[in-house]
């Protein structure tokens, strides 16, 4: 990372950043010793008043301290629910058990409810937020949604919240060793479909009551039944409330105490970096999605994918999405007009997931360069809040916007004229921008280049100078006002009229960088060709796939649909998989529907179990997921074989095309004419 700034009053160097020094700083810690203060809140929910009323073996038979109320209410629930469906007794034991062991088995569940609904939280992190709450599962869950500033994407009544939060807590009564978490979940179920403010009375007559008017009929009730899920966050939220507000004096009386005999400080919060960035990954990688479904199919198939993958970052001075899509047919028709077409119908994820990487390091580095008293963790606020759009995050570029000159009639305004949810956040972000520097210290040039070298652009000056020069910057307005604005597919005509507006500058680059085919040895050479054959092969079968997949579902539909092109991204992070999180990647999946990786293989972990016979217990914490170095990639994959053009430098009789299928060959070798003269 360059210094923030120069003496002499010269310009500030860019600021680039990028994975080696933009570390997640995960929480560290001694689990034992952080569960010491949370057993500590657990137990002292056991001794409530309110449960002085009930029997302990009642209690000890399901009543975890984890749900969707407070701690004791949760108890009681639990008690019931279990009782209800009159099972044997937990944990395979009879007669009462410890209380030592019943608290224990809360926190498993606590921890497990946490690091279940939310990516990318070890459990060091969540003992913290559970220490913090109180011990209070939902609490805590808010606690981190404002520290990730999820407010605006943790959506508490759309289905990609309530179905990880329903996982979450048939995860924590696996961790509890409940012995039927399904039927502890769907006692939930009808329970939170109730007045949830009548359980958290005091009165034990009227909670048993009600819970057992509800209970009653659960063995007729099928598992479809929804997670309500509103009012607890509500009740949640004034819990809260209460509890900052007693937070805030019992802070005040600690610091006085503090001075007197150094006690102990408060708990403080985790860092929240690691999963904003991650936050940002998903919205970046949404983007994306959204450019190829608007790109034309035949030419994304058959060329745009390289391009895009190479020099289609989202930064730019329009919205994201059309950044992606003008940045990726600028550089096609610069570097590859005249280069062999590669066609394909799926994507590489690895690949794409590289790009998205690249874009957020240019972003973080444009702002930080703009902004020499803005760091990294700044920058990755003002994203979040602008939903990755530097038009929102750079209030300069929005005032520079009504600046610009009219071209051909048409007024400049296009950074303006934004959709409805960018307004809104800009709205949000107001607050945020009234309170730092609107006067950056560096233009848009600089900023460029230090975003084009963050992203590893192939050719930064040259696209420095097709997003910050005047003239370009008018050609960007008149193609956002005539064919991106609208947001549809744009078709073949929309295509030309944009790679004809930079049609100069194009040839002169593609001039400057169309390379010769590189001459490799024959090992280096062979090797590279069995990667290729093992990447088309996977192309093949998985296209394959996907086609009598989609003639299956297109059986029963009035309008056929058809294949547009392959490619994988979950825009919601709290669809969770198991298996794509263990690779790094994460793919389409269903938000409201079981797959495999979703349900049993996280109770599995939960219950400390192997997944798979044979592997270590903790492969698939959290931790170990979201520490997977796939996730913040931006250097070489495997996966760019298909796309680098070499010949043999001798002749080898190994490399003959012969070697493989023949509908493989000419995709195999990079220059199979050279390959086939030599056999």
């Amino acid at each position: 990372m360059s210094r923030r700034s120069v003496p002499g009053g010269r310009r500030p160097l860019p600021r680039i950043y990028g994975p080696r020094n933009f570390k997640d700083e995960y929480a560290k810690g001694d689990t034992k010793a952080e569960c010491v203060p949370v057993l500590a809140k657990i137990a002292r929910c056991y001794d409530h008043g309110r449960l002085k009323c009930l029997e302990g073996e009642f209690i000890s038979s399901g009543g975890f301290c984890f749900g969707l109320l407070d701690p004791t209410s949760n108890i009681v629930v639990n008690s019931v629910i279990t009782s209800s469906s009159r099972r044997p007794e937990v944990g395979g034991g009879g007669g009462g058990e410890h209380a030592a062991d019943m608290f224990q088995r809360s926190l498993d569940g606590l921890v497990a409810f946490l690091t279940c609904l939310f990516p990318y939280l070890p459990e060091v992190e969540a003992l913290r937020y559970l220490d913090a709450a109180g011990a209070d599962a939902l609490v805590a869950a808010r606690l981190i949604v404002n520290r990730r500033g999820m407010e605006q994407s943790f959506m508490i009544d759309s289905g990609a919240t309530v179905i990880p939060a329903e996982i979450a807590l048939r995860c924590a009564a696996a961790a509890a060793r409940y012995p039927d978490p399904r039927l502890l979940v769907l006692g939930w179920k009808l329970v939170s479909a109730g007045d949830l403010k009548m359980l958290v009375t005091p009165n034990k007559s009227r909670v048993m009551a009600l819970l057992d008017s509800t209970m009653m009929n659960h063995a007729t009730v099928k598992d479809d039944e929804i997670l309500h899920l509103k009012q607890s966050w509500e009740l949640a939220e004034s819990r809260l409330d209460h509890h900052d507000t007693k937070t805030k004096l019992a802070r005040s009386w600690q610091l006085a105490k503090s001075l007197l005999l150094r006690a102990k400080p408060q708990p403080v919060l985790p860092h929240a970096r690691a999963a904003k960035k991650r936050m940002l990954f998903a919205t970046i990688r949404g983007f994306y999605l959204q450019a190829m479904a608007r790109l034309p199919a035949d030419e994304l198939r058959a060329r745009y994918h390289r391009s895009m993958l190479k020099a289609g970052h989202c930064y730019g001075p329009l919205d994201p999405v059309s950044n992606i899509i003008v940045n990726t047919i600028w550089y096609d028709q610069a570097a590859f007009s005249q280069s062999k077409p590669c066609t394909l119908q799926m994507i590489s994820t690895k690949c794409l997931m590289r790009i998205v990487a690249r874009s957020f390091y240019g972003l973080v580095s444009f702002l930080c360069t703009r902004y020499p008293d803005c760091s990294p963790d700044q920058a990755m606020e003002w994203l979040q809040m602008a939903n990755a759009d530097l038009r929102i995050a750079d209030p300069a570029i929005g005032y520079m916007s009504n600046k610009i000159t009219r071209t051909d009639n048409i007024s400049m305004s296009f950074c303006c004229n934004l959709p409805l949810q960018v307004g809104i956040g800009c709205l949000c972000f107001r607050a945020e921008a009234s309170r730092r520097p609107v006067t950056p210290s560096a233009g848009v040039h600089e900023a460029y280049a230090a975003a084009a070298a963050a992203a590893f652009h192939p050719a930064p000056l040259a696209q420095q100078e097709l997003l910050a020069s005047p003239d370009n910057l008018a050609k960007l307005g008149f193609v956002y006002l005539h064919v991106l604005q609208h947001g549809d597919k744009l078709c073949s005509d929309d295509v030309t009229l944009i790679s004809l507006l930079f049609r100069k500058r194009h040839f002169e680059l593609g001039q400057q960088q169309q390379p010769e085919p590189k001459r490799l040895s024959s090992d280096v050479y062979i090797a590279l060709c069995h990667r290729r054959f093992k990447f088309w092969l996977h192309h093949d079968l998985v296209c394959k796939n996907v086609e009598v997949a989609l003639a299956a579902f297109n059986l029963d539909k009035v309008h056929k649909y058809r294949l547009h092109f392959i490619c994988g991204v979950n825009e919601c992070e709290l669809v969770r998989c198991i298996y794509c999180e263990s690779k790094g990647t994460r793919i389409v999946h269903p938000g409201e529907k079981s797959f495999h990786g979703r349900d049993t293989e996280f109770e599995k972990v939960m219950r400390g179990e192997r997944l798979f016979p044979g592997l270590r217990r903790g492969s698939y914490s959290n931790i170990r997921l979201a520490e997977r170095i796939d996730a913040d990639w931006v250097d070489n994959l495997e996966e760019d074989c298909i796309y680098i053009t070499a010949c043999a430098a001798d002749n080898d009789r190994r490399v003959n095309p012969l070697n493989y299928p023949p509908m493989y060959r000419e995709r195999v070798l990079p220059c199979y004419e050279a390959a086939s003269d030599r056999s």
